[in-house]
C-alpha cells in the first residue's frame, strides 16, 4: 500500500535563524523530532479529487472467472446465460485507516564556520486498520428460481438444486481466496515499527551579507528502511528501497531585523533497484495478482520547494508560516512483463501543496546575552495538505528539540 511519507527533511531545520546560517566551527547540534500524522483514510487521486482509502469486492461472475473458481460457472453459462449473468455471491467493502508516528534523531557538526555536516535517523511506528462491511448478500435464491423454472431441462433442475446448497460467500471466503488462491498473508489490521531511510549530507554557506545570504547543500538517502512486502496488501514501507542523492540551493533576505524571507529548492535523484513485486493484470488492481516477479524499479525524480517568512517576536519567540510544493515524476519499470510494467508505472507521479505554521521558543539569543544557561530551541509545527495528486491525504503535527554544545 502506497502511504510512504517524507518525514525527515532535516535540511530545512538546521539553521539557527536564517536559512543560510550554519553552525560555528567545532559546535555540535543534537536534534530530536517527533512527528504524528492525522488519521490517513483517503488519498488525492490522479484527478486531484479526494477519494477514500478503500476498495470494494464484487463477487460476480467476472470476479469468479478471474479466480478460476471451478466447473460450476462453466456449467451455469452453458445451461442458462440469464442465470450466469446475474449470479452474485455478495459485495464487500473494505475501509483502510492508517496512523504514522516517527521519531527522528539527528546530529550536526560545524566543520568550519561555513560548512556543517549532519545525519538524521528516523524510527517509525505505524498502524493500519482494515474494517469490513457487507453491502449486498448473495442472490442464490434468484439464480435457483431461474434454473428450476426450466422444467424441461434436467440439467437446469439438477444445477438449481446444487446452487441452493452453495455455502455463503463471507469474510472467511475472502480470506481463503487471498491466502489460498492468490498467496497473500491474511487480510486485516497491521502494525509495524522500525528504522526508516537514513539521510546524511552537508550545508555550505555561500554568502552571508548584511541583509541577505545563500547556501548550498547536498547528500544522500540510504535504503535502511522496511520496504513494502508484496505478500501483505495492507502494509506500507518505511523506506523505498534504493539509494537517493540530492542537491539543494536556497537564499534569504532580511526585510527588517524582525522579519526574514527564505526560499529553497531541492532536487532528489533516485537510483534504480531490483524489487520483487506482484505482476498486475490491470491498472485498477496493480497490487492484486497471483504472480510475483523481479522488476527493475526506477522511482521518479523529486523536486521540493519551500517559501517561508520568519517573524522574530522578541529574543525568545519566533513565528514562521511557509508554503511547500512537493513533486515526484513518473516511475519506470523493466521486466519481461511489458504490460505489467505499464500498469505499475500508471499514476506513479505525484504532487502536493501544503501550508506549514511553526512557532519557536529559543534560548540562543538569551544565551549569547548571558541570560540563559544553554543554547536550545523548542519548535512546534503544524502542516496541512491543501491539494495534491496521487498522494495520501494527511496533516501532521511535529515537536522538535535542538541543543547546541
Amino acid at each position: 500500500m502506497k502511504i510512504l511519507l517524507s518525514l525527515i527533511a532535516l535540511y530545512s531545520t538546521l539553521s539557527l535563524c536564517k536559512y543560510y546560517d550554519t553552525l560555528p566551527k567545532g559546535v555540535h547540534m543534537a536534534i530530536y523530532r517527533n512527528i504524528k500524522t492525522s488519521e490517513i483514510s483517503s488519498t488525492y487521486d490522479n484527478k486531484n479529487q479526494n477519494s477514500p482509502l478503500s476498495f470494494t469486492i464484487e463477487a460476480d461472475t467476472k470476479f469468479l472467472t478471474e479466480l478460476d473458481s471451478g466447473d460450476i460457472l462453466g456449467n451455469l453459462k452453458e445451461i442458462s446465460a440469464e442465470a450466469y449473468d446475474i449470479l452474485n455471491l455478495g459485495t464487500y467493502h473494505m475501509d483502510i485507516k492508517a496512523n504514522v508516528n516517527a521519531d527522528v534523531l539527528g546530529m550536526a557538526y560545524g566543520i568550519t564556520d561555513k560548512l556543517t555536516l549532519y545525519a538524521g535517523i528516523p524510527i517509525y511506528k505505524a498502524e493500519v486498520k482494515v474494517n469490513y462491511k457487507r453491502l449486498k448478500s448473495n442472490n442464490y435464491a434468484e439464480v435457483q428460481n431461474i434454473l428450476l423454472a426450466d422444467k424441461n431441462n434436467p440439467q437446469a433442475q439438477a444445477l438449481g438444486a446444487t446452487v441452493g446448497e452453495l455455502a455463503d460467500f463471507d469474510i472467511s471466503s475472502i480470506q481463503s481466496i487471498f491466502q489460498d488462491e492468490l498467496g497473500y498473508e491474511p487480510l486485516g489490521s497491521w502494525s509495524g515499527s522500525g528504522l526508516g531511510d537514513i539521510e546524511t549530507g552537508f550545508i555550505l554557506q555561500l554568502f552571508n551579507e548584511k541583509k541577505w545570504g545563500s547556501a548550498f547543500s547536498a547528500g544522500a538517502v540510504l535504503p535502511t528502511g522496511y520496504v513494502d512486502d508484496p505478500d501483505i496488501i495492507q502494509d506500507f514501507g518505511f523506506g523505498d528501497g534504493q539509494y537517493d542523492v540530492f542537491a539543494e540551493f536556497g537564499f534569504g533576505y532580511s526585510i527588517s531585523p524582525e522579519i526574514q524571507i527564505d526560499n529553497f529548492a531541492r532536487i532528489t535523484y533516485q537510483f534504480a533497484s531490483e524489487k520483487e513485486l506482484r505482476v498486475p493484470y490491470s491498472q485498477q488492481a496493480s497490487t492484486i495478482s497471483d504472480r510475483k516477479a523481479v522488476f527493475r524499479e526506477k522511482l521518479g525524480t523529486k523536486i521540493d520547494y519551500t517559501a517561508l517568512a520568519e517573524w522574530k517576536i522578541n529574543d525568545w519567540f519566533e513565528f514562521s508560516p511557509s508554503y511547500l510544493i512537493n513533486y515526484q515524476s513518473k516511475a519506470t519499470y523493466d521486466s519481461p512483463f511489458t504490460q505489467a510494467n505499464s500498469f505499475l508505472a500508471h499514476n506513479s507521479d505525484s504532487v502536493s501543496h501544503s501550508i506549514r505554521l511553526s512557532s519557536t521558543l529559543t534560548t540562543i539569543t538569551p544565551f549569547l546575552k548571558k541570560k540563559f544557561l544553554a543554547p536550545m530551541q523548542f519548535k512546534f509545527h503544524y502542516q496541512k495538505l491543501i491539494d495534491g495528486r496521487n498522494i495520501p491525504d494527511s496533516d501532521r503535527v511535529e515537536f522538535e528539540f535542538r541543543m547546541m554544545f
